[in-house]
């Protein structure tokens, strides 16, 4: 599994499908964490005015950052329940539908 928090943009993507989360947890030094699963690092925030570059750190536990993919399996979840429900809806307007119209 790949899981990536861009901090600035509120977007978890686990597996290739991103997410908004509330990632204003994270340092606002943090710009990108990457993760494959068993390693990762974080890229920082350099902006084009600073006097020194902060190079990417890596990281061998993902911990820490765990929360932020929890809250993107809850948000995936809600985004399914919802469609779920909409789908129910429209599938029993329709029926109501046929049996007005025939």
């Amino acid at each position: 599994m790949s899981e990536t928090i861009v901090r600035p943009d509120n977007i978890v993507v686990v597996d290739g499908v991103g997410l908004t989360v509330d990632c204003s947890g994270l340092d606002p030094a943090i710009s990108v964490i990457q993760w494959d699963g068993a390693a990762g690092h974080i890229e920082y925030v350099n902006p084009p005015n600073a006097s020194e570059f902060k190079a990417n750190t890596p990281i061998d536990d993902f911990e820490p950052y765990q929360k932020y993919v929890d809250a993107w399996h809850a948000a995936k979840q809600e985004q399914e329940d919802t469609l779920a429900e909409n789908r129910r809806q429209a599938e029993q307007r329709q029926a109501e539908w046929r049996l007005k119209n025939g």
